[in-house]
């Protein structure tokens, strides 16, 4: 009995893998796309609504950032499902984690909100997400920052 449940652990553990390794895989392919490509299908993976497999136009899910203080083109991958920060309140001095922050693009908005007493932690384990959203806080020389790509891959 007890070497049955060690090889369903054992499953288990190896099918979590495989799931993190898919995503990974999928968000990396994601990130090397245009914002365009990505806001034309559901979240980046299904090509254009035209060539998708249930032919349905999904920029009606894609949120328009670019007038909100804290907008950073860099960051905006088309990926979103709403704007989060417009269902919350955030104010001066909270900290504010984001997890699976991709490209940043929520974070650099946050960073509005929290300012210079607050902080914006972002946490993702799609190392390439993570590499875009260091490249975009690299040019815009901000603080209060936290990129973190070890802390999500240990909560599992």
């Amino acid at each position: 009995m007890e070497s049955e449940i060690n090889i369903c652990e054992q499953e288990k553990q190896q099918s979590n893998i495989l799931i993190k390794n898919m995503v990974q895989e999928k968000y990396t392919h994601i990130a090397s796309q245009t914002k365009i490509e990505n806001a034309q299908s559901l979240c980046g993976i299904g090509g254009s609504s035209k060539d998708s497999c249930c032919q349905f136009d999904y920029t009606i899910f894609s949120e328009d950032y670019s007038k909100i203080d804290g907008y950073c083109p860099t960051a905006d991958l088309g990926l979103g499902c709403g704007i989060p920060t417009s269902c919350i309140t955030i104010k001066k001095g909270d900290y504010v984690v984001d997890l699976g922050c991709g490209a940043g693009n929520d974070c650099f908005i946050s960073r509005n909100f929290v300012g210079e007493t607050g902080k914006v932690i972002d946490l993702d384990f799609t190392p390439i997400m993570l590499k875009k959203a260091w490249e975009t806080l690299t040019i815009l020389a901000l603080t209060m920052w936290s990129f973190d790509l070890e802390i999500l891959k240990t909560c599992q």
